[in-house]
């Protein structure tokens, strides 16, 4: 049987599509509690710490920076804007909250004293991160060729780095100095423009999150064309000299690798990983690839491991951790959705499926020897060296599509709360020793 979810998310991607996936990503698509099975899987109890009296817009678009994190709340029934809002990890209690009209499917990006929120349609606007108030409305541009800014801005030193284009024509890999905004112009728009930092020699856009070792910055292509590869590029941040670059992925109708996922970096050290329909690793150091793993739809499914539509990978102890869209919830294909490989030779260590699992897109959190995934039907503890399931809490009503998150001993994550009767509310769990 040859397995069919990778098809659709990105390889055919238009902008619509895009906007869609973003909406998938942040927003959920909340499936029914499905009835109980014979339960044969070891009990765990989470301890809850505290509950925010929040819930959040947009999954997967909480950020955090020393112990506060930053998010789009969600608003009272019939008010379809969020408001941007900050939190303190340690209690739970809100800092602020900003009223707005904006609509983002991306989380903030923090660069020094203020907060960039990108909107859908292409300009950004800026927040005192201390106050919540609006300093500014950015519009980006190159050359008036009326180009838009995509979701994947990335805040270094003084600069925002970030794809920008006209989706199928007009594409760059650019960058804006932050200094050049006037912080107290209000919602009053600047217009300002783009500094080129590297173009596709294919004219196709950088959609991925870029990441940043040794004064460069690394990125790749979104490909339109089966025909064409996926460029992977480093550029020296001080002189915009290319210093790295691969292509890869043009296998045919039937080749996984378009570059469509775009947390597909990991950098480690001085290892980038590129962890997606295809997974490779690079020594930065020298530029050499050290291994390149390509996985096709006739492969039996415990060989298959390919990490599509991940939310973000986790590295400890030498290797890498992820969840994929892959489901049992209606048809048992055979392939699971949580997977641990070796970060030295990108082989599959292990991996494990919940029954009647829905797809995940959640990025593991590892805390004292113990991974943690929270998951629709539960929250699921594993050992992370070997697999084994320490337990699950199938009385955490989690969330498959979230960025989790770390604070010391707590998980930050959300979950259904039927007994105040909030969607999604922001929690701690307590994950220490």
């Amino acid at each position: 049987m040859k397995k069919v979810f990778h098809k659709y998310p990105f390889f055919i991607l238009s902008y619509a599509m895009l906007i869609f996936m973003g909406y998938v990503a942040c927003e959920g698509l909340h499936l029914e509690k499905q009835p109980e099975q014979v339960d044969d899987e070891p009990p765990y109890t989470a301890r809850i710490v505290w509950e925010a009296d929040t819930s959040v817009y947009n999954f997967s678009c909480m950020i955090m920076e020393n112990e506060y994190i930053y998010f789009h709340e969600r608003q009272n029934e019939g008010k379809s804007a969020p408001m941007l809002a900050k939190l303190n990890a340690q209690t739970g209690q809100i800092v602020w909250k900003v009223a707005s009209d904006y609509t983002s499917l991306r989380r903030p990006v923090i660069n020094g004293d203020y907060l960039y929120v990108f909107m859908n349609t292409g300009y950004f606007l800026c927040f005192e991160k201390e106050t919540g108030k609006i300093a500014a409305k950015v519009v980006i541009d190159i050359n008036n060729q009326g180009l838009t800014m995509y979701l994947n801005a990335t805040g270094y030193e003084n600069y925002l780095y970030f794809g920008i284009g006209n989706y199928t024509s007009d594409n760059y890999f650019a960058r804006f100095d932050t200094g050049l905004i006037n912080m107290d112009g209000g919602a009053i728009e600047q217009r300002f423009e783009a500094e080129v930092v590297w173009r596709s020699q294919y004219d196709f856009g950088v959609y991925s999150t870029p990441v940043f070792y040794n004064k460069a910055v690394y990125a790749h292509t979104f490909v339109r064309d089966e025909a064409y590869p996926v460029e992977l590029i480093g550029i020296n941040t001080e002189t915009r000299e290319q210093i790295f670059y691969y292509r890869f992925g043009n296998e045919g109708a039937y080749s996984y690798e378009r570059g469509g996922n775009d947390n597909s970096l990991l950098l480690v050290d001085n290892i980038l990983y590129f962890i997606s329909a295809s997974i490779s690793a690079y020594n930065l150091t020298n530029g050499r690839r050290l291994y390149y793993k390509k996985f096709e739809y006739e492969l039996p499914a415990k060989e298959n491991y390919s990490a599509t539509d991940h939310v973000k990978a986790t590295y400890y102890n030498g290797k890498i951790y992820y969840t994929t869209i892959s489901s049992n919830g209606v048809y048992d294909w055979g392939y699971d959705n949580i997977f641990c490989i070796d970060a030295k030779t990108g082989n599959l260590v292990w991996s494990d499926m919940p029954k009647r699992s829905e797809s995940l897109m959640v990025n593991p959190v590892i805390a004292h020897k113990k991974m943690y995934v929270t998951h629709g039907y539960g929250l699921r503890v594993y050992n992370p060296e070997n697999g084994k399931l320490i337990g699950v809490d199938k009385s955490f009503e989690g969330n498959a599509v979230e960025h989790n998150l770390l604070y010391g001993d707590y998980l930050i994550t959300t979950r259904d709360d039927f007994v105040t009767n909030r969607r999604f509310p922001i929690v701690a769990i307590y994950v220490g020793e």
